[in-house]
Parts: C-alpha cells; structure tokens; sequence
C-alpha cells in the first residue's frame, strides 16, 4: 500500500536561473504570463549580487504570451524611451508605439539571447528589440515569425469573426510577420517556399548602431547555431519515455546517486538490457520508404517479382540498425543522465550538471560573452 499526497504543480515563466561558468548568467525563460517580468526581475536581480559578467536569455521554444509582458521584459535591458515595437495596419499613418518606461535592471553588460525556430510572437520581439538597438548578440535559428495584431469581431448567430488589423514591426522597420505562402505544398510554388535563411535574398535594414539585419519575417540572428537533427533511434526514445523509465528503475535501485553523477559503460549495458524487456522498437526513414513501396508492389500484384529483393533490402536495414545505437552513443549518455538528474535531484539539476555543459548554443554563447573582441566586433557597425 501506498499513501499518496497530492502536490501543487508551479508551472513557472523561469523554471531555472543560475551561473554557468566565469560569472555568467543563464535564465531561461519559457513563456510570457502575467508573471513573466516580476519572475525575471527577481531572477536578474539574484544574478546581479554575483558580480555578474554576462547574461544569457534563453527563448528557445519559448512561444509567446503577453504582449504586456514582452515590452517589460525589453524593458529590463533597454535604455527609457526607447522604442521596442509598433504595430501598424494597411493605413501608414495609423502606427501605436511601444517604448520603455523605466529604469533598466541590466542596461550595461554583455547579453546573448538564444532562438530557434520555436521562438515566437512576444519572444521575437524581445529579440528583435535587443537586436536592433545594439544592446546584445542573437544567436541560434531564425525565429518563427509570428507578427499578427488580430481582433475578434461578434457576428450574428454565435459566429465570430478573426481579423487581421495589423503587423507587428521591430524598431528597425523590420516585419516579425513571415509572408504567407502563395499555396501549401511546396512543388505547387517554388517561389513561394525560398529558403527564409537566406540572406541575400532578405530585404536589408539597420540597427540603431548601423549593423544590417535582415527582413522577410522572424528575427535573423547574428550567430547561426544549428539545431540538432534528431536520429529515428533518438526520436523513438524520448517519444515512448525510455529514458524516464529507465531513469525511474535505476534510482530505484541506486540510492547513492550524487550531483557528479556519470554515465559508465556499465550502466549503457543495463540501458541496453531494459530496451529488451521492453521490447523497444522503431522504424528507420529507409524502412518507411520500404513500407510504402511493398506496398505499392502489392497494388499492382508484382510482390512475387520483388519479394526477393525486398528480402535483401529488409535484411541490409536490419544490420544497418544494430549500428544506430553506437552511432546516437553520446545523444544517449546524455539523455540518461538529463533524466535521472531530473529525478533525483530535480529541474535545476538538468541545467546545472546537463544542459549548460553540453548544449552547443549555450557554450557558443559562453565563448563568445567572456571574449570582449568577439563580443564587441559582433556589434560593430556593417562595412559597406
């Protein structure tokens, strides 16, 4: 028997802040509430007594929110009057402006802020803001570009009507919102699914200090960081919560687990033992492909004049497979750890003894804040 205890559940704008190394700040922040700026202003003001060298912002996947919340947040790092974004419609002359009200919390020292492409709507204009008046470095993916003002007209009969009003524009002019697309599968228009990465084919405009960035929707950073392309393997473990299984049976019969914990070759044999008893399978992109074409074979009645070769190519996946392991080895080590850390010690333990030693644009952030010449030449006016 058991005796349970139901718990409260904080679903938290900052689920962690702390130091990552050489006094830099790391904050992540998740979504835009109403909470969002008094849990930031806590967070920074913590930061801060630490003799703070640098600060990282991260709004990865972060998806949006408040409006409200987004103004004061680039409030936190923007000068007072600046502007940080305006909306504007299909008359030029009808333009609202947002500008900072207060006193900044971190005004002066170096700031990175990570995107990617989950980053949206309230997000983007943090970023677009930071980025347009010099004050920090934008590393990552280019955002989402999510920059429609919309409101809700009541029509007749329990219907409602969603329309757009207006855009919203970063201080240099730049459109949040990506242009829509001509028609929905991409062969039926090439022109209109162009590559949004590339810069050339970007309208151009400056930031306060004379940098170009880049138009055509989202926010273009100024360091590309590229995201991870997840492996079938990869993708299948974390979708069926092997990793959190396993980090569940393992704690349970290893009470010593400390912070400095390690994955060992050992426990990697035991991880591969628990994806046998749970029978863990999944399918590759190849085997997909073979799917649908024994399929097709089928239709047409010539699975006799193919099985053959099939067969073969089953066979050939099948030892291809026994490789992915090796191949994903360090995704794994990595994913292991990340959830026993979670469930033993918590969220905190995640970022501290995982993320911020291992994820990629966290440590390119982290070189470039404590180096001053990369740093300042990043934000040094464009040549040309």
């Amino acid at each position: 028997e058991y005796e349970l205890e139901r718990a409260v559940i904080q679903l938290k704008n900052v689920p962690y802040y702390g130091l990552v190394e050489d006094n830099i700040g790391y904050i992540r922040l998740a979504s835009f509430s109403e909470e969002t700026s008094k849990e930031l202003k806590d967070a920074l003001s913590s930061l801060k007594k630490k003799k703070l060298q640098g600060l990282i912002l991260d709004l990865r996947s972060n998806g949006g929110g408040l409006l409200s919340q987004a103004v004061e947040t680039a409030n936190l790092f923007l000068e007072k009057d600046q502007l940080i974004v305006y909306t504007q419609g299909r008359k030029k002359e009808r333009i609202r402006e947002y500008n900072s009200q207060g006193k900044p919390l971190y005004a002066q020292g170096p700031l990175a802020i990570l995107v990617d492409e989950g980053t949206a709507s309230a997000s983007e204009i943090v970023a677009g803001a930071v980025q347009d008046w010099d004050r920090g470095v934008i590393i990552g993916q280019t955002t989402f570009g999510k920059g429609l003002v919309q409101q809700v007209f009541e029509m007749p009969k329990d219907v409602y009507l969603k329309l757009t009003i207006a855009k919203y524009y970063v201080p240099s002019g730049r459109c949040i919102q990506r242009p829509e697309r001509a028609k929905k599968h991409p062969s039926l228009d090439e022109e209109a699914v162009k590559d949004t990465l590339n810069k050339e084919e970007k309208e151009t405009f400056f930031t306060n200090g004379g940098r170009k960035v880049f138009g055509g929707g989202g926010i273009v950073p100024d360091v590309i960081c590229e995201q991870k392309e997840y492996k079938p393997i990869e993708i299948n473990l974390e979708r069926k919560q092997v990793f959190f299984d396993f980090a569940v049976d393992y704690i349970s019969r290893n009470k010593d687990i400390t912070t400095d914990f390690e994955v060992t070759e050992e426990i990697i044999a035991e991880f591969k033992e628990f994806l046998k008893k749970k029978d863990f399978t999944y399918k590759t992109y190849v085997e997909m492909q073979l799917d649908t074409l024994e399929k097709t074979v089928e239709a047409q009645e010539k699975s006799k004049l193919y099985s053959e070769h099939i067969q073969v190519f089953k066979s050939t996946i099948e030892q291809e497979k026994k490789l992915d392991f090796d191949k994903s080895l360090d995704y794994i080590k990595n994913a292991i750890k990340r959830d026993i850390m979670r469930n033993k010690f918590g969220e905190a333990a995640v970022y501290e003894e995982s993320l911020t030693k291992t994820d990629p644009c966290i440590r390119k952030a982290i070189e470039i804040l404590t180096s001053k010449n990369k740093y300042t030449a990043l934000l040094e006016p464009s040549s040309g």
